[in-house]
């Protein structure tokens, strides 16, 4: 059980994680050169797209590196096994809430504890 357990909180952080720094370097090339064609743009947003996603092994060794001792980390704070990885991975899901709240609405962490969820 411990073991599949840590193997789904590293995939999700890990998927999380580079979706993330996929979209924010997408993001930043847009913002760079807005006068370039829109069909570059989508060739540009692929090739993003497929360097951080397909070769997971290879190009976000630094993203496993990080996920993988976050949740060791994690795991010795705790004081049962189970217990830290879930709670390491509640911890990782609420920081990439905010920064994927941040780069999709522009909303701070202030913004998002104070702005009521029917609105």
């Amino acid at each position: 059980m411990h073991k599949k357990l840590s193997k789904f909180a590293f995939f999700v952080i890990t998927v999380l994680s580079s979706a993330l720094v996929s979209r924010y370097v997408f993001k930043y090339m847009i913002n760079y050169n807005e006068k370039l064609p829109e069909m570059v743009k989508v060739l540009i947003g692929m090739l993003i797209i497929v360097v951080s996603f397909i070769p997971l092994s290879y190009f976000n060794k630094p993203i496993e590196k990080a996920t993988m001792k976050y949740l060791e980390s994690s795991k010795k704070i705790a004081e049962k096994k189970n217990g830290g990885v879930i709670w390491g991975l509640l911890l990782a899901l609420i920081l990439l809430f905010f920064l994927y709240a941040f780069l999709w609405y522009d909303l701070t962490p202030g913004q998002i504890l104070t702005k009521p969820v029917t609105d």
